[in-house]
């Protein structure tokens, strides 16, 4: 598999806001803004994706976050790099913090509906796309400026000229 870093970016991202809708990562830790567990489950989303020497190699040709900061540096922040994956793995999180995925206002949105973030795009574009509303507007063929008795308002006719 190809490393890619846009599909990278979905799938963490996804996996993170699926923690939040299933409350693996609970509202309490959002509303206390627990970046610990947030970070938690990111670094275990990481590891999963890491498989082999191939694969780090792949994202060290994406990331060079390790050459723009000193290895000294790196390594008292994150620890000592053991292997090609480690060095993958902080240049992933780098890149994820870079971001803004590290810190819970990316996966914030309005939960007016207590669903999940897709049910309520789904169900804004569907109110969108079919209104329910009965309260004409300026722009209806049926305003007339009363509320009460709603009469189509006539479009003026156009006189169609056919030349022979």
């Amino acid at each position: 598999m190809k490393f890619n870093k846009d599909t990278f970016l979905n799938d963490i991202t996804d996996k993170v806001q699926s923690a939040i809708d299933k409350n693996l990562i609970t509202s309490e830790d959002v509303d206390s803004n627990n970046v610990e567990r947030l970070h938690g489950f990111i670094q275990y989303a990481l590891a999963e994706l890491i498989e082999d020497r191939k694969f780090a190699l792949d994202v060290l040709k994406d990331f060079n976050y390790d050459e723009k900061t000193p290895w000294d540096s790196l390594q008292e922040e994150y620890g000592t790099f053991g292997s090609l994956m480690d060095i993958a793995l902080v240049n992933l999180w780098k890149f994820l913090q870079a971001e803004g995925c590290t810190k819970y206002e990316y996966y914030k949105y309005d939960n007016r509906q207590n669903g999940s973030m897709l049910d309520v795009i789904r169900d804004d574009k569907e109110q969108q796309n079919n209104p329910s509303s009965n309260v004409p507007d300026e722009n209806d063929q049926f305003n007339n400026g009363d509320n009460d008795d709603i009469v189509p308002v006539e479009k003026p006719r156009r006189r169609l000229r056919i030349v022979r």
